[in-house]
Parts: C-alpha cells; structure tokens; sequence
C-alpha cells in the first residue's frame, strides 16, 4: 500500500496491504500429497459442510446463505489440479547489477521461505476500466512488463472484466468460476471510487492504492500465491495525471503495489520503489525491489494446486 505524502514521510500506524489476514480454506495436511481425485473430493466435501453448517445456524442464516452458496452449488472449492502446469519454471529473473539486501517479504512459510506465486504456471490478470485515466491502460501493461522481467513470472492479459474491487477488509474470492472457469480468478486490477473503498475518500485522500494476494496449500506443499488484487484510488490518481509527473506517479504507485502482489513488503529504504512514500523521481524498481523480486520469482512447481 502506498500513502500519499505529507510534508514528511508519516509512520504513524502499521501499514497492512491486501494480503488477507483472514484464513484462507485449504486442503489438510496429509503424510503425503493427495492425488488429485481425492483432493478435489475432499474440497467439495468441505464445501458442502461449510454450506450445511451456515444454514443450520438459523432461519435468518438459512436465509442468507441461500443468497450466498445458491448460485454456486454446483461449484467445488478450487478448480481441478495441475492446470496449465509445467514442470519447470516459464521464465528466469533477470540478472541483478548489484545485490542488494534492502527488501522484505509480506508473508514466509514455517521453513522460512517467502511465499510466492507458482513459477511454473502463468499468472492471467484482469482489468476493470472503468474510472482509468489517459493512458492507464499503458502504464498498467508497462508494470506488469516490468515485474515479469524482475521475477521471471510470466503473466498473460486476459482483458477486460466486469467483476468490481473488493473493500480492502473483505477477502475476494481466489476461485469464482462463474465469472472466470475452471482456474483460479486471475488477479485484478481496478481504479476503484470512494463508494467502492471507504479508505479512498473523496477529498484529502492519503491511501493512494491497496494490492496483495491469497495463498493456498495442499498436502505438504507450502503455501503458495494463487490470485491477488490492486485497487488504485480512481481520484487521486485522476488527478495527479492533470499534473507534471502524474504519469510517473501512477507508475510508481502500480509498480508498487504489483511488488506486493507478488510477495514484497515495504522497506524502510527510501531509495526503493516498496519504501511507503512515493516519489515520481523513484518510479521503478532499485537494486534493492530487483534483489527481492528475483527471489520470489524462484518458487517451486507445485502441480497440487
């Protein structure tokens, strides 16, 4: 997340991005991976529990979960496994031209690894338009060029989506066939108004963008990045395109959010591109964004998932 600048860089309070902190359903753990009949059999049996448990809770509860779990019934929890996996990773990071330690991960595994998006499968994304400025479209494009160079990751443009932004202290769902098949939702990308974000109000704005991503694990996999989400502040960002170096702002803005997406958190450096503050002059990715993007684009295959 970035913040919009005061006369002073402000620390005032934690700084939490979009990466959920509420726990997210995945598969038990098991002596060994679960072949893919007998995880999909699992999901679906936890879902339909899940399902029997909201409408036992109540008439009221009955309700609503109607409205909730009707329309996607016929739906298990996750789509089938493997999809479009590889058995090796798509792309390589590219080579540092200095190191660096001046990074930090969002999220790390019990053996101390960060925790990353599958290198061996693409990474689709999606944008809502709606709200975009001049030449956002571009900029959008641009970062993900930029991010997929750093980390080797490769992502693939599904175009356009209808699908709105979801607040910051809600948790979007990582698998919506309905709208998307048979996959995990891609990640989204929306320029998102204050009645969609309460924390983009309309006026003295200080959130500038919120991104970050869900994980799941399967068996003794680690968890593992599978969709995530940024929401620009549609006015702000308007706005600061009227100005000289708007375009640069909003670029920095994307490129650091997008480092979240992918696992980055914000560094006290403010010679880097995930420092809390934004500055035109710093618009793209230093030694030490570089160094941390390189590391999270080095996952492991995980066809469970």
């Amino acid at each position: 997340m970035l913040r919009r600048p005061a006369s002073k860089l402000r620390r005032s309070r934690p700084i939490l991005g979009l990466v959920m902190a509420a726990v997210m359903i995945g598969f038990a753990a098991a002596p060994t991976p679960l072949s893919p009949q007998a995880a999909q059999a699992e999901a679906n049996a936890l879902f339909s529990a899940q399902e029997t448990a909201v409408y036992a809770a109540s008439p009221a509860a009955a309700v609503a979960a109607r409205a909730v779990f009707a329309p996607r019934k016929s739906y298990p929890i996750a789509p089938a496994m493997g999809l479009v996996e590889h058995d090796h990773p798509l792309g390589v990071p590219a080579p540092l031209a200095s190191p660096s330690t001046s990074f930090a991960f969002r999220r790390t595994n019990a053996d101390g690894t960060p925790v990353r998006y599958d290198p061996c499968r693409p990474i689709h994304y999606v944008t809502r338009a709606a709200n975009e400025p001049e030449g956002g479209a571009q900029i959008i494009k641009d970062a993900v060029t930029a991010l997929s160079h750093a980390t080797g990751l490769m992502f693939i443009d599904d175009g356009a989506t209808t699908e709105a932004p979801t607040r910051r202290a809600a948790v979007r769902p990582d698998f919506q066939p309905e709208l998307y098949g048979d996959r995990w939702a891609p990640v989204l990308i929306t320029w998102a108004t204050s009645a969609e974000e309460p924390e983009f109000p309309e006026i003295n704005a200080s959130h500038y963008a919120f991104g970050g991503s869900e994980s799941r694990a399967s068996g003794n996999s680690p968890q593992v990045y599978v969709t995530g989400s940024v929401e620009l502040n549609a006015k702000i960002l308007n706005d600061a395109m009227a100005k000289p170096h708007g375009a640069e702002i909003v670029q920095a803005v994307l490129g650091h959010e997008l480092g979240h997406v992918v696992g980055l958190d914000h560094d006290n450096n403010e010679g880097q591109l995930m420092n809390w503050q934004v500055s035109w002059k710093i618009h793209d990715y230093q030694p030490g964004d570089l160094a941390g993007l390189a590391i999270l684009g080095q996952g492991k295959c995980v066809p469970t998932l």
